[in-house]
């Protein structure tokens, strides 16, 4: 089932009220390349499914590629299956003091991911607020997650009517 990302019609002083604009949204990676941007409103802010306003995701998959960039970031590049996309982590002061102290995964890893989307050089990205190594029969689990989130999405628009 491909979700038809149909943009929100309702006013941006109502995004808040729709639960999927305040947690981070279980997606695959394949949906996050099919996000409607609220430009120009908004460069974070995305439409999904029938009418629903995200800002931030979680994502599962396998690390692909690593790059440090000085001490101030370290971009990984996820992939779940249906897509690659870059996730960037922002080091702390305490950890561009202590470089041991910055969790270090390695390609091959499988890891969940959660932060807020972004659109940097038209290449939208994640900005990872947290992120922590999982099992990789957790990937499993994950998938039949993001299906049944999908079919909520597509089917359910929110309505502040009810």
């Amino acid at each position: 089932m491909n979700l038809q990302n149909i943009p929100c019609s309702r006013p941006q002083t109502e995004w808040g009220l729709d639960p999927m604009f305040w947690v981070s949204a279980k997606l695959f990676i394949g949906d996050l390349s099919r996000l409607v941007s609220a430009e120009p409103l908004s460069t974070t802010v995305f439409y999904i499914g029938n009418q629903h306003v995200i800002k931030a995701v979680e994502l599962v998959g396998i690390i692909v590629s690593i790059e440090r960039r000085a001490l101030k970031m370290i971009y990984y590049q996820i992939d779940d299956g249906t897509g690659i996309i870059s996730c960037v982590h922002f080091t702390t002061p305490a950890e561009q003091a202590d470089p041991d102290a910055v969790e270090c995964y390695s390609i091959g890893d499988s890891i969940c991911v959660r932060g807020r989307l972004a659109v940097y050089r038209n290449q939208l990205e994640v900005i990872i607020r947290e992120s922590e190594a999982v099992d990789p029969n957790y990937e499993t689990l994950a998938w039949l997650e993001r299906l049944s989130l999908r079919k909520f999405l597509a089917t359910s628009p929110f309505d502040t009517k009810q």
